[in-house]
């Protein structure tokens, strides 16, 4: 069934359609949540984490756009949860990318975040999708470049040295753009 029609049966109260919708998303919510802090939150943890997803999906379920990917909102729910449990223990071990959800939340701010976000997605398309699928893969979903490697049929030392080199390419056109 199409995403947007599970999303509208969710809307109208549907409850089967939440059922369809975690049988579906469930272990892979589990896996993002897992890459995330696997070496910080246990099993139950991670369930706790995706089971608090699936009730902050019920609770919104009137707001939530169709058009919009649910997967996508599924996934932002879950990191952002489980880097709250990772905050609530005091753990000073978040990734990277956490720096940005931590900045105020001013419309200046907001904005900002905006524009970074459209320039990198720009820089991104201009990458080969095996490239593009290789940042993604370890920079959102956080997966070990021993598994993304693998999966690829390369050495980990090959892929640690093409994300290195994506990363300094992407880090160059971002700055270039920058002093324009």
């Amino acid at each position: 069934m199409k995403q947007e029609q599970l999303v509208e049966r969710l809307k109208q109260d549907d409850v089967t359609a939440l059922q369809e919708i975690m049988d579906c998303y469930t272990a892979y919510l589990c896996t993002v949540a897992g890459n995330l802090a696997a070496s910080l939150l246990t099993a139950e943890d991670i369930e706790e984490v995706v089971s608090d997803c699936f009730v902050r999906l019920w609770t919104h379920r009137k707001s939530l756009d169709p058009k919009l990917s649910l997967k996508g909102y599924l996934v932002r729910t879950t990191r952002n949860l489980a880097v709250d449990v990772l905050r609530s223990r005091k753990t000073n071990c978040l990734p990277l990318l956490e720096e940005i959800t931590q900045s105020e939340d001013t419309v200046e701010t907001s904005l900002e975040h905006k524009e970074m976000l459209r320039r990198l997605k720009k820089h991104l398309e201009e990458l080969s999708p095996s490239e593009q699928d290789i940042l993604i893969r370890f920079y959102y979903y956080n997966q070990r470049t021993c598994k993304i490697a693998q999966d690829y049929g390369i050495q980990h030392n090959t892929l640690r040295t093409r994300l290195s080199r994506l990363r300094a390419e992407l880090k160059k056109k971002l700055e270039g753009e920058d002093r324009q």
